[in-house]
């Protein structure tokens, strides 16, 4: 490739949520890059589904998917679609069952084409199984094959490069973040009378504690550890509100939980179900803490980016993001038993002035290691690697 050029960059991505249109966005604006999306049409079971990157040069793929006991195989139709000529590099989003990526790899060999991968870097949701070395052992066999690997975090690249034995120099690391300065724009708009107007439409009081939750309500994350919360903090003379963001299996559960209790409490169970994103910041900000009892991604990011601790558990099923929490500093990680998570809560709840500190690191965490510019600077690198 002369360096003179710009490098025609082909991302292949399963499906393109809202929270990832920024990513891309930036993406294409790098003066490095062609940039071209090859996007599937649809997610399959449980995954988020596709948001607006309509401004985005884009290719739509038609996503087949077939389910096995809870196991996923996706082909996208690429065929007829992806032209090898008009591309130097080819990213593809890892994924042991993203069948048409192997054909893809196939493609890229045989008209030489740089190639690799957008990477959890190691799977944090895998089980200790026979199945799960495996699959672990194929991962790092094409892992090696690549010409490069886009990591989310440190870890990741602790696990590529050790575990998997391929060389640092080919391993570059893009925090996976959310478009952080675009909810900084919008929490600019928010004053002081808007956050107490939404307490108030939630009927929260002044000193009442206000918990949220922002995620899929599924029952590996344990949200009736959440609801229960109120009860157990009003044991202690503590009153306090829950709002879940999203939806899920276990909506109903937490619904009928919700209607058991008496009128006093069951009215602090605020469920709000799926909103839009920008839809979320009044909320987070109208709330002490952030917690998930369960499996930790993204809402982590938007919780330090308005300055929320949160609070979780010890899990083998956290996604590469939980590496932002440090543990008493901007959170919490507390042992796996509901009481823990319940005592940390209380731990909060009765002591304001350690939520504001934490709440400051939290959001401090945010400026200096979350924003979109430090992700977008691992794809600027790879151009050096090419030119």
């Amino acid at each position: 490739m002369r360096s003179e050029k710009k490098i025609r960059l082909a991302f292949f991505h399963m499906v393109c949520p809202s929270y990832n249109v920024p990513m891309f966005q930036k993406l294409q604006n790098l003066p490095e890059f062609d940039f071209t999306l090859f996007v599937g049409d649809k997610p399959p079971p449980m995954a988020p589904k596709n948001g607006d990157y309509s401004f985005i040069n884009h290719v739509q793929l038609k996503n087949y998917i077939l389910s096995f006991f809870g196991v996923s195989f996706i082909w996208q139709s690429f065929l007829y679609k992806f032209n090898p000529r008009q591309f130097d590099v080819v990213i593809l989003s890892e994924g042991v069952f993203f069948i048409s990526n192997y054909f893809i790899i196939l493609i890229c060999k045989i008209y030489g084409l740089k190639f690799g991968f957008y990477s959890h870097g190691f799977n944090h949701q895998r089980k200790n199984s026979k199945l799960s070395y495996l699959l672990e052992a194929l991962r790092g066999f094409f892992q090696r094959r690549a010409d490069f690997i886009i990591v989310y975090s440190n870890s990741g690249f602790e696990h590529v490069s050790k575990k998997n034995n391929v060389p640092e120099s080919k391993i570059l690391v893009a925090k996976n973040t959310l478009d952080v300065e675009g909810i900084w724009n919008r929490e600019e708009n928010l004053s002081i009378e808007d956050i107490n107007k939404c307490r108030e439409s939630l009927d929260i009081e002044k000193n009442d504690f206000v918990i949220s939750f922002l995620g899929r309500i599924e029952l590996e994350k344990n949200p009736i550890w959440v609801a229960e919360s109120v009860e157990y903090l009003e044991n202690k003379n503590i009153k306090a509100h829950v709002i879940f963001i999203g939806d899920g299996s276990q909506r109903k559960n937490i619904e009928k939980y919700k209607a058991s209790l008496p009128l006093k409490l069951s009215s602090r169970i605020h469920i709000l179900g799926m909103i839009e994103v920008e839809d979320v910041d009044i909320f987070l900000k109208s709330s002490d803490i952030s917690v998930m009892p369960g499996m930790t991604g993204l809402a982590i990011v938007h919780s330090f980016a308005l300055g929320k601790p949160y609070i979780t558990i010890q899990s083998e099923m956290h996604s590469p993001e939980i590496e932002y929490l440090k543990d008493t500093e901007n959170g919490l990680i507390t042992e796996s038993e509901k009481s823990s998570f319940l005592k940390a809560i209380f731990y909060l709840a009765n002591d304001r002035e350690l939520v504001k500190k934490m709440s400051t690191n939290a959001y401090e965490y945010a400026k200096k290691e979350l924003k979109s510019d430090k992700q977008i600077k691992a794809f600027a690198d790879l151009s050096k690697i090419f030119k």
